[in-house]
């Protein structure tokens, strides 16, 4: 029996015991332009239609090779074997989803994440603003569907309402405002008196910008109102493993795409302060929650930067360096980069001289895990933007005068 034979029936046993499908081909059915730079895009697939719950996402994968990260998108609405997505173009991968058509085909993977809990009869009242209107617009449609609640539409726009007329099909009532008018606060206040004397609880669901749904945590705190926000997190594999996503809660570090994206205003009281102007302290101690061991050495977590790709400065907008188990730089040779590539292009053996200055081929890779439970001896002039040399070229160098952290090893 071929290893393909044998891995087929389990698949089939994974999608009958309620396992997603991986990463798959799905047909384009409409793309729409809702706004300046907003679009609608509907593709068809009876799993995600069939199983995606209010705030669950769906990775979508550019057909260009060069562009290897999917671009999570809130689940708008379904409708049979339908589903909706609305996204803003802000970079090259969403422009190539902005000029997809009906007959087009686009891989998928989902839905992914959690869900809002709106098993609980009650007036959900869906707090989003800008492009957190999605998921709101499926919590609606999922609300109407169940007996006993209701819903009540508070969105925040920059200036079209592009999402009024698809909530408008099943929340009981809908507000909206524009920033010409004020926020999805100022809605708030003026109905509070409706929804704090309702015949039903208010429970808020909301989605968002950062400083939007922190205010409208603080506004639901001050009145004692049960507060479910879904998260929005630059992502790269969409269910836990690459550790980018994390946010700091009440309950440790979580992750956006697995934990969340939906937390408790309590969860997140006194946590989410990854901000643009913070990040991570590359010294902080932590408790590791996944060490393992790579060439009987230590690690905190499984994941590791590949080759060449690791700048603190800049990547610590993107994700919590202090999460890593290993970063892999590009080792450090005496022989001149130059004279090795000359070689290698005659094939002949390289080049043996050594230049006054270390250089760095591109395949001599050096690899160093971040330690547990200490801290470099020697901590980078700057905190804010680590030299990678510091922790590359002691070894291979020997006439290097940085100092090498004695908390550092080398495989």
């Amino acid at each position: 029996m071929t290893a393909a034979a044998t891995f087929m029936p389990t698949v089939g046993q994974a999608r009958e015991a309620g396992f997603f499908p991986s990463r798959h081909t799905v047909e384009i059915v409409d793309n729409r332009m809702l706004a300046d730079g907003v679009y609608r895009l509907t593709f068809r697939d009876e799993f995600i239609a069939g199983h995606a719950k209010p705030a669950q996402f769906v990775d979508v994968y550019s057909n260009n090779p060069s562009r290897l990260m999917p671009r999570p998108f809130g689940v708008a609405e379904v409708d049979g074997d339908e589903v909706s997505l609305i996204f803003a173009v802000v970079g090259k991968g969403t422009a190539e989803f902005s000029e997809l058509r009906a007959g087009d085909t686009i891989r998928v993977m989902g839905p992914l994440g959690n869900s809002f809990n709106t098993k609980e009869n009650a007036n959900y009242v869906l707090v989003a603003g800008g492009l957190g209107v999605p998921p709101l617009v499926r919590a609606a449609q999922a609300i109407a569907e169940s007996e006993g609640s209701t819903s009540t539409a508070v969105f925040g726009y920059r200036n079209v309402r592009f999402g009024d007329g698809y909530v408008g099909r099943y929340a009981d009532k809908t507000y909206s405002i524009d920033e010409s008018e004020g926020n999805v606060v100022t809605l708030l206040d003026r109905i509070e008196n409706e929804l704090v004397n309702g015949e039903l609880k208010p429970v808020i669901l909301s989605c968002g910008p950062l400083p939007m749904m922190k205010a409208v945590a603080a506004w639901a705190a001050k009145r004692g109102i049960e507060a479910q926000l879904s998260l929005e997190q630059r992502m790269g594999c969409g269910y836990g493993t690459c550790v980018l996503c994390t946010v700091d809660t009440a309950e440790g570090r979580l992750k956006v795409c697995s934990d969340g994206p939906v937390f408790t205003r309590e969860q997140l009281d006194g946590g989410v302060s990854m901000t643009a102007e913070q990040h991570a302290n590359l010294y902080e101690q932590h408790e590791w929650k996944h060490p393992t061991q790579v060439a009987g050495i230590p690690w905190k977590n499984p994941v590791a930067t590949a080759s060449g790709t690791f700048q603190y400065a800049a990547v610590r907008w993107f994700y919590d360096v202090s999460q890593l188990g290993a970063v892999t730089t590009k080792g450090v040779s005496p022989v001149h980069g130059k004279a090795i590539l000359a070689s290698v292009l005659r094939k002949a053996p390289p080049a043996t001289s050594t230049p006054s200055a270390c250089r760095i081929p591109a395949w001599t890779i050096t690899l160093r895990t971040i330690c547990r439970n200490s801290r470099p001896s020697t901590p980078p002039s700057s905190p804010t933007s680590p030299d990678t040399a510091t922790t590359t070229t002691r070894k291979s160098c020997p006439n290097s005068t940085i100092p090498r952290p004695t908390c550092w090893k080398s495989t």
